[in-house]
């Protein structure tokens, strides 16, 4: 069971996702960590136990979908995210056979991540 002090990686190319999101967790009591690039999340997942990742699917180095075998590969019980401003339906369900705990459209609002932290933390 995901505890409210669980760490949150978000990862997002978008710099104000980052911010908004990391303000948001941060004030439900998530300890955060934020990054832009997929090969430097990797070294914050290697240091620290995250246990949920907010992971967004268009990204530099590589796409969501490449990162998302890779941490459930290295790390199964990470809980995932996957956040995008314009992914199709058949995409999103295909994510979720691959692990994703659900998938959020940008723009999102608070109360779409309450929503899906609900339904991770139940």
């Amino acid at each position: 069971m995901i505890r409210k002090a669980s760490s949150v990686l978000i990862l997002d190319d978008d710099p104000r996702i980052c911010e908004e999101l990391e303000e948001f967790l941060s004030r439900k009591g998530y300890r955060v960590f934020t990054n832009q690039l997929p090969s430097s999340a990797f070294l914050i997942m290697e240091k620290h136990n995250i246990e949920i990742l907010f992971l967004d699917f268009a990204l530099p180095e590589m796409d969501g979908r490449q990162v998302l075998a890779r941490v459930k590969k290295k790390y199964p019980d990470t809980k995932v995210i996957m956040i995008s401003g314009n992914l199709q339906k058949s995409v999103m369900m295909d994510l979720i056979d691959e692990g994703v705990i659900g998938c959020m459209k940008k723009p999102f609002l608070h109360k779409d991540v309450n929503e899906i932290l609900q339904k991770i933390t139940n």
